[in-house]
């Protein structure tokens, strides 16, 4: 769930609220059956051609065992928006993010990562559609990881 608001001069303030749940985990692979996380955060977006973007979030670990493992992410992101069609985009990304774990004696590697980002965001009239191809890089534990993911966002005005 999200809020947005103009703020005027092409700059936009943003909060958002994500639940992340993963119904098949257990709690040895995890630290808890069903693992839930809770996503609070806020960005300010701003810019015409490019688009920038600075945002805050807290990954919160719901059940007990997971908490130790949340923690604080500050990201600055930057984008642009090619037309294609009357109702469509096709959007690229690139996406720097930071994680301050709460408690860093937990936390030797991915505290860093970077994602590259492509997809067509389609407008329907009352619902926008945009399916996305990432690429993410971060410090893993024993050297640099990289996977690939694709997701969808959905939004209605």
């Amino acid at each position: 769930m999200g809020w947005s608001t103009e703020l005027g001069h092409g700059a936009s303030l943003s909060a958002t609220g994500t639940a992340y749940w993963y119904p098949r985990s257990t709690k040895a692979a995890s630290g808890a059956d069903a693992a839930l996380w809770l996503e609070p955060s806020v960005a300010l977006s701003w810019g015409q051609a490019l688009r920038w973007s600075a945002g805050a979030a807290w990954y919160q670990g719901v059940q007990p065992n997971l908490r130790p493992w949340s923690y604080g992410y500050l990201s600055s992101s930057v984008g642009h928006s090619v037309p294609v069609g009357e109702r469509g985009a096709l959007e690229l990304g690139v996406q720097v993010g930071l994680k301050a774990p709460r408690e860093s004696m937990l936390w030797t590697s991915n505290t860093f990562d970077a994602t590259l980002s492509a997809g067509v965001a389609l407008d329907l009239g009352p619902v926008s559609v945009q399916p996305a191809a990432n690429l993410t890089f971060t410090n893993g534990e024993a050297c640099s990881e990289r996977f690939g993911w694709l997701g969808i966002d959905l939004s209605a005005s």
